[in-house]
């Protein structure tokens, strides 16, 4: 939608969404500095932050493990067990094969401190350049590093690669898309292949994502109504049907409710804000065989290699597809939701109606005016502080009802077909990205709320432009005055926010690592610890390398394989494996452990009714073996240490 006439000419240096903005000569010198502050203190917050926290669950060493088997050329799905897709492994074998390095505890966290600090710079990139703000590009890069600090209960899960590819998408369609079409579209479809081949579900989020958004920007494909309904249908349906299984669930019907507010609300002001327009049906095929072109590409690329590698088809299509689509009947962690958030969800649907019929109704309902502009940057701050002040818990649960705000156009649009479709692609990709933490909270809260710091730089950047427009057409305000205004108003947020997650985050963690002990522990060496920590993973290191040849832990430890360098007797034990081996999977595990030399088993009761919710153990085979067979030599604080008996 152009710009109104009369705060055209003043709007000049507001670029659309998507544009390069003529910033000011010293804002360009200023910028790598701005960033190179942030990543400096960032990293250093980090790099402690990720050494002096060890989670007991144990996810790190699961991937850590199952990706040294790959690498050293066991195959995936058939005798390395995962629910997820190949793309990650894949990506960290060849990262550590070029590198040289072994991939231990220590060398997989700083890996996993790289990928933070650059997914963070890159959202904080594209969010200037999808806003024309440093000040915006700056904070959204500190949104996102504390919200990526879920990354360090988790070092090497696939979720990190799942973050890289989000923000690399978000660098696509901010850089690439506006100036070479052909390229971002493949280099979108080859990302969504490799979110679905990393995680099922959230590659199929993007896929709506980017369905929704291709028909809803290109007028040839808008105009065919039963095409508008169906994937508009996709993206407000997609959550209750995901979590169709447990719906009786308070806490399921209450997420399910937002996941539908917040896409209803989109819907409802995109479907009628991108419909009108010229378009060539010869433009439609070339933007869909480009998206398409690349995502075949891509995966007939990753699954090839890891066919070429020994998984069978089967194996990986079980695993990949068929089990992750039943973890709600094995795995559930809910999350809480206060029903503020449900009430806001219910009142933004009538609000987005009321948007779409004002703006539909009467060309001024388009114009710049005080209420939207305010309304905008209000919805800014209460997506983004409500991400980073809620702890614990939804955060996104405020942010999923109001990222609709993000694609109402503003004046920076300027109606061109790639800002339609980044338009309205950012807020159905975020919205569709907060269901990652069903059924299964923890982390994938944060993971889930991360592309809401770019719907709110977007808002941000919407309101304060039609403040300036609206100023400039009003004799209200100056728009000196204006200008002013908001730019003190958004570098003060900017150092509130980098005291509070940055400086803060820095000091403590720096104060917690120095006063922790080191890890006396090869591959593992850069921990510093809880002094209880250091002592009980030291004793049981030495105790395994003292007496055994191979380690089976319950439920799946496998740090303790790599600080002893003992093995496991197969690649087929996870965590809770009572829940996700099949039948003929644990049966060859029982096999291999009733076969291997010299096993010992460390057992943690607590950690094994923690993946049950306090519930006893199923009495499967392998559960009923190392509870029956093993005879304890050592106990510290939780963990048995056993050895099979002769």
């Amino acid at each position: 939608m152009s710009s109104p006439s009369a705060v055209t000419s003043t709007y000049r240096s507001t670029p659309p969404v998507q544009t390069v903005t003529p910033e000011r000569p010293q804002l360009r010198v200023l910028a790598p500095f701005a960033y190179l502050a942030v990543l400096i203190g960032s990293g250093f917050a980090a790099y402690w932050t990720m050494f002096t926290q060890f989670a007991p669950y144990d996810d790190s060493g699961y991937f850590i493990n199952s990706i040294r088997l790959f690498n050293a050329g066991q195959t995936l799905y058939n005798r390395v067990w995962t629910d997820y897709g190949p793309f990650s492994y894949e990506l960290w074998a060849a990262v550590f094969r070029l590198t040289g390095q072994t991939l231990t505890t220590d060398s997989g966290r700083v890996t996993i401190v790289a990928l933070w600090l650059l997914t963070s710079l890159l959202l904080g990139l594209s969010c200037q350049r999808l806003t024309g703000r440093l000040t915006i590009g700056v904070i959204a890069q500190m949104l996102s590093f504390s919200l990526l600090a879920a990354l360090e209960k988790e070092p090497m899960h696939a979720s990190g690669a799942v973050c890289l590819l989000l923000g690399l998408t978000i660098v696509v369609a901010a850089f690439v898309l506006p100036r070479r079409p052909r390229a971002a579209l493949l280099a979108l479809g080859a990302l969504v292949a490799a979110l679905a081949l990393t995680k099922i579900n959230v590659g199929g989020y993007a896929a709506i994502a980017t369905a929704y958004a291709t028909v809803i920007a290109l007028p040839t494909l808008s105009k065919v109504a039963p095409l508008r309904w169906l994937v508009a249908a996709a993206v407000i349906g997609v959550g209750p049907l995901l979590m169709a299984g447990n719906l009786s669930e308070r806490w399921v019907q209450e997420y399910a409710f937002l996941a539908v507010s917040g896409a209803l609300a989109l819907v409802l002001v995109s479907d009628a804000s991108t419909r009108s327009g010229s378009g060539e049906a010869a433009t439609a095929r070339r933007w869909i065989g480009w998206l398409l072109s690349g995502f075949a590409a891509c995966a007939v690329l990753v699954v090839g290699i890891v066919l070429a590698l020994g998984s069978s088809l089967g194996a990986f299509l079980e695993e990949t597809i068929a089990v992750p689509l039943n973890q709600s009947h094995a795995l559930i962690a809910p999350i809480s939701f206060n029903g503020a958030y449900i009430a806001v969800g219910l009142l933004m649907i009538p609000t987005a109606w009321a948007v779409r019929r004002a703006r539909a109704g009467s060309p001024r309902a388009a114009q710049p005016r005080l209420a939207g502009a305010l309304g905008r940057i209000l919805a800014a701050l209460a997506i983004w502080l409500w991400l980073v002040l809620v702890p614990h818990g939804a955060n996104f649960s405020l942010a999923i009802t109001l990222a609709w705000v993000a694609a109402i156009p503003s004046s920076r649009d300027d109606d061109s077909l790639h800002s339609r479709f980044v338009r309205v692609f950012l807020p159905a990709l975020a919205i569709l990205q907060a269901l990652v933490a069903y059924p299964v909270a923890g982390s994938q809260v944060r993971f889930g709320s991360l592309l809401f710091v770019v719907c709110g730089a977007v808002c941000l950047a919407d309101g304060w432009s039609d403040l300036e427009a609206w100023s400039a057409a009003s004799a209200s305000l100056s728009l000196h005055i204006a200008r002013r205004i908001m730019v003190a108003f958004a570098a003060t947020l900017a150092v509130v926010l980098a005291l509070a997650y940055v400086v803060r985050p820095m000091l403590s963690s720096q104060k917690t690592y120095d006063a922790n002990p080191r890890l006396p522990i090869a591959g593992a060496s850069r921990l510093h610890l809880p002094a209880t920590q250091v002592a009980t993973f030291t004793h049981i290191t030495t105790l395994l390398r003292a007496h055994c040849k191979s380690v089976i832990t319950l439920p799946g430890m496998l740090s303790f394989n790599l600080w002893s360098g003992l093995p496991a007797p197969s690649g087929l034990t996870a965590e809770p494996f009572w829940h996700l081996l099949s039948h003929a999977q644990e049966q060859s595990a029982l096999a291999s452990a009733r076969a291997s030399a010299g096993l010992c088993a460390v057992r943690n009761d607590g950690l094994a009714a923690f993946w049950d919710s306090g519930q006893p153990l199923p009495q499967v085979p392998l559960v009923r073996f190392i509870e029956r067979e093993f005879s304890p030599i050592a106990q510290y604080r939780g963990y048995v240490v056993s050895v099979r008996r002769s």
